[in-house]
């Protein structure tokens, strides 16, 4: 019940402030495929930018997880992940 009513509340304020949305869109699905880089240090430097090459970085459906049963890409327990995907944006209205 509290999750309802937060939601509730987040969507009265941002109504308030910003109009009434009447729906909403997505650019990244839950399935898309994501390149991404697990381990106990730190990813390349510039990982997050543009113009960075992940071609060497392992690639997966989205849901990832250590194995509790609603994970696409698996990943070890015991690393970080670090998550990259392309996407474009044509109308940003």
């Amino acid at each position: 019940m509290r999750y309802l009513f937060f939601f509730s509340l987040v969507s009265l304020l941002a109504n308030a402030q910003y109009g009434f949305v009447d729906h909403w869109k997505t650019i990244v699905y839950p399935y898309d495929t994501w390149r991404y880089f697990e381990g106990d240090q730190q990813p390349p430097t510039g990982w997050n930018t543009t113009n960075f090459n992940d071609a060497t970085w392992k690639s997966g459906p989205g849901g990832f997880g250590f194995e509790d049963g609603d994970d696409s890409t698996l990943i070890p327990y015991d690393t970080s992940v670090y998550l990259r995907i392309e996407f474009n944006i044509f109308d940003t209205t």
